[in-house]
């Protein structure tokens, strides 16, 4: 039931709702410049320099839009949060201070989570050459603390709150993070909230291309209770999508990894990929998967290209571990086992249910010589997955006949997994 109410309008008034941007699927985040603690005005460029790096990492996020910097204004000594997200239309504002040194500044800065009025601080110390540098660390992990913010405050929005009440975004953060949680409920919830957004924008791509997604996912890991049914679904979903937005970069990508993990078509694959980067070339998720196709393909120099492409257009990921993973396949493919070993344990650090990495873990175990520990991985991976062994996951394998992937193929019954 709708109800309407009319009234005079008094000139300073906020716009009518009909004049504002809808809430879309993006939570907004509004970068401020920082304020600069220095009389030296060669020093002065620092806060603008921070504000235009932050604002860029944190526009490569695929699920977060970022407010132009020609409207953010500077920070302000009492800064009124409420009214700044207000008038930028920002879920989020970051903004703070910096004290120059002669190598360095020591930066503070401020993030406030509308609707929740929480404001998180923190400090940390930046040299002048982490600006531009896509493995800066502090800057990596600068971006990492506001992105994990941002989705746990929308996480528990969802957990806290009945669906039709939330979010286009706060729907969109909770489908995109649960989708790969290996736990049941969680599955069903990204599913639910995905679905609710196909429900809301019938005509939209991207919750249809993320339903896709889950839809491999489910499969890949081996928690598929139909992996037909499940596989046509997937199909459905992109083809629905592709229909309503034939140009859609992220929809043209999952459907490359459809065609890769599902109907085992390189070709296709790598067509689907290719083209959603040249509609977008700063599609991450587009590199990544096509690096899958090389490895898969027996080119591990090409995918090792791609994965680096990939993690230089989203260095500080909130599902880091999901790009360890890919970069630890291509890494084997590659004959580089040592460097594989390293991401497929850091996935498995950040998500020690990530099923596919203690496979990726146990074949470069094997190869790099360490029978021990792929069998001690093997026992891991049978564990987590007693119903999924080697030789059904090897029914999905998409890589064809070239020789690495018969060389890959013997490393996992060597370390142990049954056929």
């Amino acid at each position: 039931m709708r109800a309407f109410i009319a009234q005079p309008v008094a000139a300073d008034s906020p716009a009518p709702a009909a004049l504002r941007p809808p809430s879309g699927l993006r939570a907004t985040i509004a970068v401020l410049n920082f304020a600069v603690d220095s009389l030296d005005a060669a020093q002065q460029t620092w806060g603008a320099l921070l504000a235009d790096e932050l604002t860029r990492m944190l526009s490569q996020q695929s699920l977060c839009g970022v407010v132009s910097r020609l409207s953010a204004p500077t920070l302000g000594p009492t800064p009124d949060w409420h009214e700044l997200a207000r008038h930028l239309g920002a879920r989020c504002v970051v903004g703070g201070r910096c004290s120059p040194g002669r190598h360095g500044s020591r930066v503070t800065y401020r993030l406030w989570l509308a609707g929740t009025g929480t404001v998180l601080e923190d400090s940390f110390n930046l040299r002048l050459a982490d600006f531009g540098d896509v493995h800066s660390e502090p800057i990596n992990r600068w971006i990492g603390r506001i992105s994990a913010a941002v989705i746990g405050t929308e996480l528990r929005r969802a957990g806290g709150l009945q669906l039709p009440a939330l979010a286009d975004f706060t729907l969109l953060f909770a489908g995109v993070s649960m989708m790969h949680k290996t736990s049941a409920q969680f599955v069903q919830q990204a599913s639910t909230s995905l679905s609710l957004l196909c429900e809301r924008h019938p005509r939209v791509a991207e919750p249809r291309a993320w339903l896709a997604k889950l839809q491999v996912l489910r499969i890949s890991n081996g928690v598929s209770v139909n992996a037909a049914a499940e596989a046509q679904q997937a199909h459905a979903h992109i083809r629905h999508a592709l229909s309503d937005e034939p140009a859609h970069s992220l929809a043209l990508t999952i459907s490359g990894l459809v065609h890769l993990f599902l109907d085992h078509d390189l070709n296709a694959a790598r067509k689907c990929c290719e083209q959603a980067l040249q509609l977008n070339c700063n599609e991450s998720l587009a590199w990544l998967f096509l690096s899958s196709v090389h490895a898969h393909g027996g080119d591990g120099t090409a995918a090792m290209q791609c994965i680096h492409q990939s993690r230089s257009l989203s260095p500080a990921d909130p599902l880091a571990h999901y790009f360890d993973g890919f970069t630890a396949w291509a890494l084997l493919f590659a004959q580089r086992y040592d460097e594989a070993l390293w991401y497929a344990r850091r996935a498995l650090s950040a998500h020690s249910s990530h099923r596919p990495s203690y496979f990726t873990l146990a074949m470069a175990q094997q190869l790099a010589g360490d029978n021990v520990g792929a069998r001690q991985t093997a026992v891991q991976w049978l564990w987590s997955a007693p119903y999924f062994p080697a030789q059904k996951r090897f029914k999905g394998f998409p890589a064809g006949a070239n020789t690495r992937a018969q060389k890959l193929t013997h490393a996992p019954r060597k370390a142990g997994l049954p056929n």
